[in-house]
């Protein structure tokens, strides 16, 4: 199916709650793309996406996303063209059954929480912090690349200052990563993000967090029993078998103030300085797996 003179839509690859991922291909430039559609009856969130690539693009910022090849909008939908890129971190989360290397979490937090500074210097935070998220490159897959804009927001107002604290703010993003601030209502900024890639390499190192599966109850919302948990689990218990780094991340993060400047080579020197320790080289543990060694699995990329 031609997109236009210039796209072909080949198959469906992936797909979420706003919209569906096809493989693509730029018949100029004879290369594969990713094409991501959303119906404009049901939401605008690509376009909002696209506009935040965009301004991360003019900011500088180029290295840590897809490159965004073409947007498109017709009277039913909304495309953008996009870098076709490897397999999510959490599809090859479950090709290794559910569990990575202690080496490959941290240097995982070197990469990710860099590549967070990098999105809030170009003036946003992510606010969806999640492994399926994240993406290795097609071609390196030791690169690990960061998507979906679409809960995004601007970090700064017209004038240069930084967004305003609220309460009483609706949740955001997933449940399982947020920030205990997010469940207390109070409006996410940069330590929020932060806190949520520290739940998420806790997962990916032990495969579980202790308050997985809960359900509602009668007096409580699913969303109210997942923070009542993550504000009674101590961290003895959260990073139980994982190096000290992982609850010195916790700590440093859940005291930032809401507008501080967060200390990112602080938080990138408490992995790295373990993962010096193991010394081990500086790969992940799929590098070197050929293709037939990774379980087959669609990406989710929206």
């Amino acid at each position: 199916m031609k997109l236009s003179d210039n796209y072909l839509i080949i198959e469906q690859i992936g797909s979420g709650s706003f919209g569906d991922v096809y493989k693509g291909r730029d018949i100029k430039n004879n290369k594969d793309i990713a094409i991501k559609v959303e119906n404009i009856t049901k939401t605008k969130r690509i376009r909002h996406e696209y506009k935040v690539y965009k301004y991360l693009k003019e900011n500088g910022v180029i290295e840590k996303v897809p490159k965004i090849v073409d947007y498109i909008t017709t009277p039913k939908y909304n495309f953008m063209c996009m870098e076709m890129l490897g397999k999510s971190i959490d599809d090859i989360f479950n090709d290794l059954d559910r569990k990575f290397k202690i080496e490959t979490v941290l240097k995982l937090g070197i990469d990710i929480v860099n590549i967070i500074k990098v999105i809030h210097k170009g003036g946003f935070i992510h606010r969806d912090i999640k492994p399926s998220n994240f993406m290795v490159g097609k071609e390196d897959s030791n690169k690990v690349y960061i998507l979906d804009f679409g809960l995004a927001k601007k970090l700064y107002d017209n004038t240069g200052n930084h967004i305003r604290f609220r309460e009483g703010r609706s949740m955001i993003g997933t449940v399982r990563y947020c920030s205990i601030n997010m469940h207390l209502g109070l409006e996410p900024s940069m330590r929020d993000d932060l806190e949520s890639v520290g739940y998420m390499l806790i997962y990916l190192a032990q495969g579980k967090l202790p308050w997985q599966g809960l359900k509602k109850t009668k007096d409580q919302s699913q969303v109210d029993c997942i923070g009542e948990v993550k504000m009674c689990t101590s961290l003895a218990k959260l990073c139980e078998g994982l190096p000290d780094c992982f609850k010195e991340y916790i700590i440093y993060t859940r005291k930032l103030k809401f507008d501080e400047q967060p200390d990112y080579e602080y938080l990138i020197k408490l992995f790295d300085k373990y993962l010096n320790l193991k010394d081990k080289e500086n790969k992940y543990e799929w590098v070197d797996l050929e293709d037939n060694e990774l379980k087959t699995t669609k990406n989710t990329i929206l």
